[in-house]
């Protein structure tokens, strides 16, 4: 159900833009590099970071601990 109602472009840039698009130079992945460089200078969202922030700090607190329910 989140696949269908919320996954977006923003999902790949969960590290952030920045990082993100270095972790694909530093790994080799150039061409991917490229495509998604390519596609934010076209229309850059500026609201991937502040997605990033709000994953990160809905699943994980504040000292990093992972915020699951036991099940």
């Amino acid at each position: 159900m989140d696949l269908g109602l919320g996954f977006d472009a923003q999902a790949i840039f969960g590290a952030g833009r920045r990082e993100t698009l270095q972790w694909l130079l530093d790994n080799g992945y150039t061409d991917e590099h490229a495509h998604l460089s390519e596609w934010l200078s076209q229309g850059e969202d500026p609201k991937i970071e502040d997605w990033a922030t709000h994953v990160r700090r809905y699943f994980y607190s504040p000292d990093a601990m992972l915020r699951l329910d036991p099940l």
